[in-house]
């Protein structure tokens, strides 16, 4: 029984996926001039930006195939005594691809060579899988609205909704692929730099970093290979940038003000203003070699301030006259709960006052600013977030290597006027972060037998509770509030509303305060044997 479970493991170690690790394929076949297969030609693969190069021996059909390997821009050289060499430049590897190069080789001298120019075609003849790439120049040129990389999936088909949301205490992406479910029912699989990126509560989208730290991602929509399991609508797989052997960096800043937006609505006779509104998101990025030929980094940071002011200006809030109980000058009169009948002279008795409402009308509701009795409420929306990324990428030998992601982000929003209220009143508070860690060791045991292991932490944590923590029984109510302590919603028909939302909950992983969320860690091996 031991032996028979060993070995069910050991299968399932050595069948693991391929396409969910951050890397692509290039493979294709070696022939002469006349179209006779070559067996025995060695096809070397180099990255341009690193030269890290990997290579393989064709089979007695003349087949070649370089798994695994590490997203970017490849040059293909063909070799065998008798012809002359096949070079190849141009191969954009992408996440996921499989990239068909055949090669064409000529009888002659081997310092001689025939260079190609150009990609492998975009036809995918070796997976059946129905999939987009969004590749680094669309990610850095395309218009993002709040720079948010996820609004990229609108532009791949397939891809029926796709909006971000905050309502459980932090950031969620919501996409539907196909007609699927919503994200919360655990139908889209989100991953970056081939780890686990999906929400342990509702299994939503976490947060990728900020576009000028990914190189890449890649949307599966259909057709795609059952290693990824679990996730029935399609797959999102994000790919952070690598350092190179020539330095680059870049800084941003992009900013935005109230200077070319509308006016909102006034009540009549109230001139109308613009809504203030400050949004800054700045940051840089960098990668390099640490050593040539073998240790690259990359780094970036993300910050982003926005000071977003609320109004409300639909409530109708009482006199002075009123809120001591004299309504004869009101056009609305009140009757006695008591006999149906108006109160003598229109003038509420302080006997009658409840205390819990004097106290709340006294506290919580103000005086008329504008004609007519309206009242007009300004609040801040003050949004901070911070994020870095780093990559560290090294070579320990010709045949191993190393890799390491780290991604962090921490945020805070207030959200004041709770939904629809147009008097203070509650006041929800977000807070969140989070940890994705990935490593991954890939060794080329022999041109046709490559071994990896890679390893991801995924830790996630947000909370939404609601300010003040005040309730009923801190204001003369007899009421006992169960649970957190918070206001209930308040309405008076036709004049304003209080408005609430359930406090809580403190969420990421099943967490609380005191409780932190456990981690969400995963281990992956993938065996590759080239036949």
């Amino acid at each position: 029984m031991r032996l028979t479970v060993a070995a069910l493991v050991a299968m399932l170690m050595t069948a693991s996926a391929l396409a969910q690790t951050p890397t692509g394929t290039i493979l294709g076949s070696v022939k002469d001039a006349q179209g006779g297969i070559v067996p025995g030609a060695t096809v070397t693969a180099t990255n341009l930006g690193t030269q890290y190069s990997r290579s393989a021996v064709t089979d007695a059909s003349g087949e070649y195939a370089l798994r695994l390997l590490p997203v970017g821009n490849y040059m293909i050289v063909v070799t065998i005594p008798g012809f002359k060499n096949f070079t190849q430049t141009g191969i954009l590897l992408e996440v996921g691809r499989n990239a068909r190069v055949d090669a064409t080789i000529e009888l002659g001298a081997v310092s001689e060579t025939v260079s190609v120019v150009g990609d492998s075609p975009l036809v995918d003849t070796a997976s059946a899988s129905l999939s987009r790439t969004v590749g680094q120049n669309e990610v850095l040129n395309l218009p993002l609205v709040n720079r948010d990389l996820y609004a990229l999936l609108n532009v791949t088909g397939g891809v029926t909704s796709n909006e971000n949301n905050n309502s459980l205490g932090g950031p969620e992406q919501l996409t539907t692929i196909n007609g699927s479910g919503r994200a919360q029912m655990g139908t889209v699989n989100f991953q970056l730099d081939g780890g686990n990126n999906t929400a342990g509560l509702r299994g939503t989208g976490n947060p990728a970093p900020n576009p000028e730290a990914v190189q890449e991602f890649r949307v599966l929509t259909n057709g795609y290979s059952a290693e990824y399991g679990r996730f029935a609508a399609g797959v999102v797989d994000v790919v952070t940038k690598s350092g190179t052997n020539v330095t680059h960096g870049a800084a941003f800043e992009f900013f935005r003000n109230e200077k070319l937006s509308a006016p909102r609505w006034a009540p009549p006779g109230t001139p109308s203003a613009k809504d203030p509104l400050d949004r800054n998101q700045y940051g840089g990025a960098i990668g390099g070699p640490l050593a040539k030929d073998k240790t690259f980094f990359f780094a970036s940071y993300s910050g982003l301030r926005q000071e977003e002011t609320y109004y409300r200006n639909t409530a109708v809030v009482p006199t002075a006259a009123e809120r001591a109980g004299d309504f004869s000058q009101s056009a609305r009169k009140p009757n006695d709960p008591l006999t149906g009948q108006p109160f003598p002279g229109n003038v509420i008795p302080a006997s009658r006052f409840d205390a819990a409402a004097k106290t709340i009308q006294d506290k919580y509701v103000p005086l008329s600013n504008l004609p007519g009795g309206f009242f007009e409420t300004r609040s801040p929306d003050p949004v901070r977030t911070d994020e870095a990324t780093f990559k560290v990428d090294h070579q320990l030998s010709a045949s191993q290597s190393l890799a390491a992601s780290y991604f962090f982000l921490t945020g805070t929003d207030t959200q004041p006027l709770t939904l629809s209220g147009n008097i203070p009143w509650v006041d929800r508070d977000f807070k969140w972060n989070q940890h994705n860690l990935n490593l991954a060791h890939t060794w080329t045991m022999s041109p046709t037998t490559i071994n990896q292991l890679r390893g991801t932490y995924v830790r996630q944590f947000g909370a939404r509770v609601n300010n003040p923590t005040t309730s009923l029984g801190d204001l003369n109510s007899a009421f006992k509030m169960q649970g957190d302590p918070t206001l209930p919603r308040l309405t008076v028909t036709g004049f304003f509303t209080g408005q609430t939302s359930i406090a809580g909950p403190d969420s990421g992983a099943y967490g609380s305060e005191s409780r932190p969320p456990p981690s969400i860690s995963t281990g992956r091996r993938v065996y590759s044997w080239t036949r």
